[in-house]
């Protein structure tokens, strides 16, 4: 979004995920957001109606992408390419959304907020479906979930970690929870403007 409105909505949208990140969610009002960006509330109000709002708008383009990629997945067979290939897109995305990641992951009232955790809850378990293959059996299930949790803890455990040191090792532990070996990864979303990934 572009233009002064468009700035100053980013902006808030900083903020608030900073104060999130510092107090949590649940301890974080629309005053305090608007006391730090020396606004009125009336005038916060111009940009989000309430703090679920700008909750949901700080969730949407990450929860966007996760959809994406189950749209993806649906038009795939499950190959080791295409398993490599959504570790990596998905590394990709909890990278690229580190800061909003790591205040849902950690906040259990952000997680559990209706208009996020049906959206989440749907994407991942499509993922680990996808991932254990068809008619799998408990154990392929639970090496699915375990794959998926590896890369989101390990980008929250490790938040001074610049990207390319920590991707390599991430995508190594997710393969091995999911029980395949390093090759190409087949890209799910074509993206001119996001550089090709081999893990």
């Amino acid at each position: 979004m572009t233009g002064p409105r468009g700035q100053t909505r980013e902006q808030i949208e900083q903020t608030a995920l900073r104060l999130f990140a510092e107090r949590g969610f649940g301890a974080t009002s629309l005053q305090d957001i608007a006391n730090e960006m020396g606004f009125t509330k009336p005038a916060l109000y111009y940009y989000f109606r309430s703090k679920d709002d700008l909750l949901e708008a700080l969730a949407a383009p990450a929860l966007d992408r996760l959809e994406s990629l189950v749209e993806a997945i649906a038009r795939q067979p499950v190959t080791p390419a295409a398993r490599r290939g959504l570790l990596a897109e998905l590394l990709d995305l909890y990278l690229e959304q580190r800061a909003v990641m790591t205040v849902f992951i950690g906040d259990r009232a952000a997680l559990a907020h209706p208009a996020i955790a049906v959206r989440s809850k749907q994407a991942n378990t499509k993922f680990h479906e996808w991932l254990a293959g068809p008619g799998a059996e408990f154990a392929a299930r639970t090496r699915a979930v375990a794959a998926i949790a590896t890369i989101r803890s390990c980008v929250v455990a490790f938040p001074d970690t610049p990207d390319e040191e920590l991707r390599a090792p991430v995508l190594d532990a997710a393969r091995a929870a999911l029980g395949i070996r390093p090759g190409r990864a087949m890209p799910l979303i074509a993206d001119p403007d996001r550089r090709a990934e081999s893990g």
